[in-house]
């Protein structure tokens, strides 16, 4: 369990954390994202213009709001709140942000006024002697601005509309036709016969969009992250507490309540000893599979603390009922030892370049273009199943079931319901709602039955009908279920001899050998000895590339018996036997009559195959053509010329 939930602690410290920076923000529930732009005429022009170049998300609401002169009296400020969502975030001016912010709950982003704005203002004016009006403050920076460019800057501050008045008529009566401001005066300049010159530029405002718009992105990523991880919290099959780092129950899955069988509304608040107090905690440590007992279920719980920056925020409960973890592990370790149905082999893992063998994989493939039976015989080890999966994954039924069923396998008493399936209550044991058979499991496949011969004949009766009428019933049932299924049979017996001694159905026979496929043993492929050898050593003996033909002569003068599952035996013998010893030619003749002949180390000379009679043989073979030879040999045509040299042939 405590694997199992490592990353949905993660995610579900993730949401608490979000949770709590929502919480903090003042935004309860999901609301939509919202820009209002507060401000006078002019300044309400900029915004429009700037909004009309940028982009806006279609997730975030804006809109333009002119304020009237009477509103930038404080309390009348107020009366805007109710307007407002948390979400929302205002733009005004540099100094009527200032009287909003002490106002308002929103977050307000005022359009700053920098240097470089004022300096575009007086170049604008064209003028030494200029006059700042601005509302509530002054600018500390003109300073600075007045002594670089030597000019004369005044500045005067009014805190409502009446002072404003006053400044615009003192402004007149000296002389002044210019005034830089906010947008108010630059609005009520011209009653007093001046030109108002606005501070606010294009790049201050675009800017002051940018940050709203990455808070409102940052509100977002949050609330989607909030949602996504309630929704994991909700969905989890385990019951999910949190609690604050006092222990009060602050969230809880659904599963919860039906796991404990208290409501959401009884918990939420009260500390976790309150709602579980038989559960023992550990607090600040993580604690995991502990048992304990509840309303008489028994119960586990993993527990983790919520850590961030180091400050322990809170804890994460999973709980789960005992029965129903062990239920679960049950299936899993049943899905998992479970034999798919599926073909995991074609012809490409068939090893061999004998040409008896490519022959053999040749008919195959043209057998799976056929929807007929197939008979595979074979002695045991050939590989008669790694042929039935290869073409059942070469046919058009490559997509569906592909059902192995091993007849001597099986105990006669289960083989007719596990081939037919039952109903529920056919039998003593049977299994609640019935089960279904490997037939009808195999529907629009194939299934393999290998070592047909031993199927017991009452089975091969029903069988036929199957073959003959498409068609099966059910142990206990009365319902006729229609199947369409491919038969491919096996049997390292000869059936015929089988008909003959009344072990085997004739009609059962023939209805089932309608295509024929013999796989060739072992000692009739010779070619294919030390290519099978080498694939299987190759995972695990680096040296196999290096291992030349010649070296595993002994290999070809075996009979066999076992075929390709004995030389399998064999390689893996071999590779158990070769680690830590220093690899020679002597070492691996040695090991390798060890691997062959286990049951006596020391292997009689009658056993052994010289290495002159080895290419002697091979020369025989091919007629003496030595380039067949050296190339069956695994050696160039010069080392095998050396060699018959060497040895006198």
């Amino acid at each position: 369990m405590k694997h199992s939930l490592f990353n949905l602690f993660q995610n579900i410290q993730n949401y608490v954390i979000i949770q709590s920076i929502i919480i903090r923000m003042g935004i309860v529930g999901i609301m939509l994202p919202k820009i209002v732009v507060l401000g006078y005429t002019v300044f309400s022009d900029l915004a429009k213009s700037v909004m009309r170049s940028m982009y806006i998300p279609p997730w975030v609401e804006y809109e333009i709001r002119e304020i009237p002169s009477q509103l930038l009296a404080v309390d009348s400020v107020k009366h805007l709140q109710s307007d407002f969502e948390p979400a929302t975030i205002v733009i005004s001016g540099d100094r009527s942000a200032l009287a909003l912010k002490k106002t308002l709950k929103n977050l307000v982003i005022p359009v700053k006024v920098t240097g470089y704005d004022i300096l575009k203002s007086i170049r604008e004016l064209g003028s030494n002697d200029v006059v700042v009006v601005n509302y509530q403050e002054n600018m500390k920076e003109l300073s600075q601005v007045t002594n670089l460019l030597n000019v004369r800057i005044t500045q005067f501050t009014f805190r409502n509309q009446e002072e404003g008045y006053s400044i615009l008529e003192e402004i007149q009566n000296n002389g002044y036709r210019h005034v830089i401001g906010g947008s108010w005066i630059c609005a009520m300049a011209p009653k007093y016969g001046l030109k108002g010159v606005s501070y606010y530029s294009y790049l201050s405002m675009s800017a002051a969009f940018e940050d709203a718009l990455n808070i409102l992105n940052a509100y977002r990523n949050e609330l989607e992250q909030a949602v996504l991880f309630k929704t994991i919290v909700d969905m989890n099959r385990n019951g999910i507490i949190s609690t604050d780092k006092n222990l009060r129950v602050n969230v809880m899955s659904m599963a919860a309540d039906k796991i404990l069988g208290m409501k959401r509304t009884q918990m939420i608040g009260k500390t976790l000893h309150e709602v579980i107090p038989t559960l023992d905690i550990e607090e600040g440590e993580a604690q995991y599979n502990t048992i304990f007992e509840h309303k008489q279920k028994k119960l586990v719980a993993d527990i983790a603390p919520v850590i961030l920056n180091g400050e322990k925020m809170g804890y994460i409960f999973a709980i789960d009922d005992v029965d129903h973890v062990q239920e679960t592990e049950r299936r899993i370790r049943k899905k998992i030892t479970q034999k798919q149905l599926a073909a995991n082999y074609s012809f490409e893992d068939i090893i061999g370049i004998s040409p008896l063998i490519q022959e053999t994989i040749k008919k195959a493939k043209k057998f799976s273009k056929s929807s007929s039976s197939i008979l595979i015989h074979g002695e045991s080890g050939t590989g008669k199943e790694l042929f039935a999966q290869s073409i059942h994954n070469e046919s058009n039924r490559s997509m569906y079931p592909f059902v192995a069923v091993n007849c001597a396998a099986l105990p006669e008493s289960l083989l007719d319901s596990e081939l037919f399936g039952y109903e529920e209550g056919a039998f003593t044991g049977a299994k609640k709602g019935g089960k279904p058979g490997l037939f009808e499991l195999a529907h629009q496949g194939t299934i393999f039955l290998d070592e047909i011969s031993e199927l017991p004949l009452h089975l091969q009766s029903r069988l036929l009908r199957v073959l003959q009428e498409k068609e099966i019933m059910r142990i206990g049932g009365d319902q006729v279920i229609p199947i369409d299924i491919r038969i491919i049979a096996a049997s390292n017996k000869n059936l015929m001899d089988e008909v003959k001694k009344g072990n085997f159905r004739e009609d059962l026979y023939f209805r089932i050998n309608v295509l024929q496929l013999f796989i060739p043993p072992l000692r009739r492929r010779k070619e294919d000895i030390s290519l099978l050898f080498k694939y299987f050593i190759k995972n695990e003996v680096l040296l196999s590339e290096n291992i030349t033909l010649d070296q595993l002569y002994c290999l070809h003068h075996h009979s066999w018996p076992g075929n390709v599952r004995e030389i399998e035996n064999v390689a893996e013998r071999f590779t158990v036997l070769i680690k830590g010893e220093k690899v020679s030619r002597n070492t691996i003749q040695s090991l390798l009559q060890q691997a062959l002949y286990p049951e006596n180390e020391n292997v009689n000379d009658e056993n052994e195959v010289s290495e002159s009679q080895l290419v002697q043989q091979t020369l025989d073979k091919f007629n003496g053509n030595r380039d067949l030879a050296a190339k069956f040999l695994g050696m160039s045509r010069t080392t095998l010329w050396r060699k018959m040299k060497n040895l006198e042939l």
